[in-house]
């Protein structure tokens, strides 16, 4: 079981801008859903305790902000918030039977 709270906003960086759905979540949701990160790390429990600014970002965000240099570490503005990003989620394959639903 993980806590989640999520919101529709625009995220920018360095002129590019896409509206991406902010969830707000604990160290046990990517466990919970069974999500794997391509780069960087997880929440740690500082980051959460604290409630520091801190993003882990799905690839296609990824692909999209940062195109010739790697995220882990840059900065990302997500509504009126700048978000450090620490990770990047692996991609998730779609079966057929998921995409026709």
């Amino acid at each position: 079981v993980s806590a989640e709270l999520a919101l529709q906003l625009t995220a920018s960086r360095e002129g590019r801008r896409r509206t991406v759905k902010l969830v707000g979540v604990d160290t046990g949701y990517f466990a919970a859903f069974n999500l794997a990160l391509a780069e960087g790390a997880g929440f740690t429990a500082p980051h959460v305790a604290r409630g520091m600014p801190v993003a882990i970002i799905g690839s296609g965000l990824r692909a999209r902000f940062f195109t010739t240099e790697p995220p882990l570490g840059r900065r990302i503005k997500v509504g009126e918030e700048w978000l450090t990003v620490v990770g990047v989620l692996a991609p998730r394959p779609v079966s057929a039977q998921t995409a026709q639903r």
